[in-house]
C-alpha cells in the first residue's frame, strides 16, 4: 500500500475482539478500538487533523503558529501536523506531568510554555489558567495565532463521528460503549453516533479524585470541559491508579494490546461494570484503546516502581498509598490561628502559587520536591506540631501521613489554603 501522505494513516483502526478467556465475562463480547494504530499513535490524532486540516493554507500564507493547550497527545499529534507542513507549534500548558510526553515535543521542534500551576485542575474563570492565557494569547495576535482549541472547538467532537460510523460498520449490535473522558470530544463524537444508530448506552469512565490517569480527569475536573453533559451519559464511573495499571497488564500480557494506563482503567471498569452487572443475554460493549504504552514507562515507575525496575525503590513520600489517608487529624482554620506561633506550617502547592498567597510563617516544598528534600532525614524537630497545607486539604494528608508514620505530630488544614480567610 503505497500514500502520499502521513495523515492518510489517520482513521480506519482496527476493532479487536477480547478474548472471553481473558475477560471472563458471561454473555459479554467485548470489543477494543486500537486508536494508538492511527499515525501519531493516539486517538487524538483524529482531533488533531480536523481542527487544523481547513486552516493550513492560511497559516502558510500567514505565516501563523498553531497553538493549543495540551500536555499530551493533542499536542504531539498537533506539533508533527504543523512540522510536516512547515509550521510552528506552540503548546502552553501546566499539566506535563509525563517526562516522556515534553521529551517527544521538544524533539517534534514544538515551543512549550508551561506555567506553574497555580490550581491543581484548569480553570476557565482563572485569569491565570494556562486554557485562559493560550485562548487571551490568540485572541490578541488573530494575525499571527491559530488556535485549535480542542476543549471547546466542535472540530474536536466532530472528528470523532467517524470513528463512530467505523464501528457502525464493524458491529451490527453495539449495546454499551465505555470511553474514557479526558475533553470529553470522543465520547461525545462516538457516543452521538452509537446512540443514533445503535441505540448504545454511553458509560463514562474518570479517575478517582487525587488520581492521575494520563488523558483522563476525576469527576471533579470535568465541568470546566466544554462537551462535557453529565445527562449524555447513562453512568459514570471511576477507578483508581492501581485499576489502570492492573488492567493495562492484563491487556498487554494476555491480549498483546500495546496500551497505555487510560486504556487499562476503561477496561478494567468495563470488567468492573459487568461483573456487577450481569448480562443477562448476549451483549456487545466497546472500549477504547486511546494510546500506546511506551511514553508511560516514567508513570509505571512512579506508581509501580517494581513493575519494571524490580531493585527499585519508592522515595519516603511516594511510599505512601496514593490515596490520602481518611483517619488523618485536621485543624481548622479558625484552631490554626490560634496556635500559629506554636506550629510550624509545611505548604506543598507550587513556588508559583505559595508566592502568591500563604500564611504566616510557612515554609514551601512543593510536593514534586518532598522526596529529595526528604532524602536523607525529615528536617523538623519532633517536638513541634507541623501542619501541611495544599489547595483543598487533600494532598496534605498524605505528607501528614508520611510525617506521623515517621514520629511527627502532624495535622492536614481542612479545606486547604481558602479556608484562611485573608481579609481579617
Amino acid at each position: 500500500m503505497i500514500i502520499n501522505n502521513i495523515s492518510e494513516l489517520i482513521g480506519n483502526t482496527p476493532l479487536l475482539k477480547i478474548p472471553k478467556s481473558v475477560h471472563k465475562v458471561p454473555n459479554l463480547n467485548l470489543y477494543c478500538k486500537l486508536e494508538f494504530r492511527n499515525a501519531f499513535g493516539s486517538i487524538k490524532d483524529r482531533a488533531a487533523l480536523n481542527m487544523i486540516k481547513d486552516n493550513i493554507k492560511d497559516c502558510q500564507k500567514n505565516n501563523k503558529t498553531v497553538l493549543e493547550a495540551s500536555s499530551g497527545n493533542t499536542a504531539r499529534a498537533l506539533s508533527l501536523l504543523s512540522s510536516i507542513n512547515n509550521l510552528k507549534f506552540k503548546t502552553i500548558t501546566n499539566r506535563i506531568k509525563t517526562p516522556e510526553i515534553k521529551k517527544h515535543l521538544r524533539l517534534f521542534n514544538a515551543e512549550i510554555q508551561e506555567l506553574p500551576g497555580i490550581s491543581e485542575c484548569p480553570d476557565p474563570n482563572n485569569p491565570e489558567d494556562y486554557m485562559v492565557i493560550a485562548k487571551n494569547l490568540a485572541e490578541k495576535n488573530p494575525n499571527t495565532i491559530f488556535y485549535t482549541d480542542q476543549y471547546f472547538s466542535n472540530k474536536n467532537p466532530d472528528a470523532h463521528k467517524k470513528t463512530g460510523e467505523e464501528l457502525c460498520n464493524d458491529l451490527d449490535k453495539i449495546d454499551y460503549f465505555l470511553p474514557i473522558l479526558g475533553t470529553a470530544g470522543s465520547a461525545t463524537g462516538i457516543g452521538n453516533v452509537l446512540k443514533e444508530k445503535r441505540n448504545s448506552k454511553v458509560i463514562g469512565i474518570v479517575a478517582d479524585q487525587e488520581n492521575y490517569v494520563p488523558g483522563g480527569r476525576n469527576i471533579n475536573e470535568m465541568w470546566e470541559v466544554g462537551f462535557y453533559k453529565k445527562s449524555f451519559y447513562d453512568e459514570i464511573l471511576s477507578g483508581s491508579v492501581d485499576e489502570a495499571v492492573e488492567g493495562n497488564l492484563e491487556l498487554i500480557r494476555k491480549v498483546g494490546i500495546l496500551c497505555g494506563p487510560t486504556t487499562g482503567l476503561a477496561y478494567k471498569k468495563t470488567k468492573d461494570y459487568f461483573n456487577t452487572n450481569k448480562p443477562k443475554s448476549e451483549v456487545n460493549a466497546v472500549f477504547i484503546a486511546c494510546d500506546g504504552f511506551e511514553q508511560y514507562l516514567s508513570y509505571y515507575d512512579k506508581f509501580s516502581p517494581n513493575l519494571i525496575d524490580k531493585k527499585s525503590k519508592k522515595g519516603l513520600y511516594e511510599s505512601i498509598c496514593n490515596a490520602p489517608d481518611d483517619s488523618i487529624k485536621e485543624i481548622s482554620a479558625e484552631k490554626l490561628k490560634e496556635e500559629i506561633n506554636d506550629v510550624t506550617i509545611i505548604d506543598i502547592r507550587s513556588k508559583k502559587s505559595f508566592e502568591m498567597i500563604n500564611l504566616p510563617n510557612s515554609i514551601n516544598i512543593p510536593e514534586h520536591e518532598i522526596d529529595s528534600y526528604f532524602e536523607n532525614s525529615i528536617p523538623f524537630s519532633k517536638n513541634r506540631k507541623l501542619v501541611v497545607v495544599c489547595n483543598k486539604g487533600i494532598r496534605s494528608k498524605k505528607l501528614a501521613k508520611l510525617l506521623n508514620e515517621n514520629g511527627y505530630i502532624s495535622e492536614s488544614l481542612k479545606d486547604g489554603i481558602y479556608s484562611w480567610n485573608f481579609n481579617k
